[in-house]
């Protein structure tokens, strides 16, 4: 492929947002830091309504008390060795259900774990993701994410 067709591709990275602390994907999907899924404030300007916390640490205080709020916990350790697949399967069956709703997926550092479920979530569900709003009209230009 030529550099000048390279260019030409519809496909660029997320865009970020809030200081790096979250990056939507789609419309209705976000991937971010746990610092954002702490955020109330944000979560509601975003329209957040349901998250996929894939850390070992307790979801947001602030589901407790705010009733139209969800989420899935897929505790998973920030380490190499961490057999994240074991939680794909049920993430995204779990996402499927939320049909209308916008995600937030956090962890930690918003990059490893996060970027997994992500990935999972729209592998498993393309065709869901697909009728939602097409790929290439959704994703903006932005900076890569760093390595974790």
């Amino acid at each position: 492929m030529s550099s000048s067709a390279a260019t030409d591709l519809p496909l660029r990275v997320a865009e970020r947002l809030w200081d790096d602390a979250v990056s939507q994907v789609f419309p209705w999907l976000y991937i971010g830091q746990q610092s954002a899924a702490l955020n109330l404030g944000l979560v509601r300007k975003l329209g957040i309504r349901a998250f996929v916390n894939c850390s070992n640490r307790a979801d947001p205080e602030f589901l407790g008390q705010e009733r139209d709020l969800t989420c899935l916990g897929v505790p998973v350790h920030d380490d190499p060795k961490e057999a994240i697949s074991q939680h794909f399967e049920r993430a995204a069956q779990w996402a499927r259900t939320k049909d209308g709703l916008t995600l937030l997926v956090f962890c930690m550092a918003g990059i490893s774990r996060s970027a997994t479920i992500v990935l999972v979530l729209l592998m498993k569900n393309r065709t869901h993701a697909a009728t939602r709003t097409p790929l290439t009209e959704n994703l903006t230009e932005g900076a890569p994410l760093p390595p974790s």
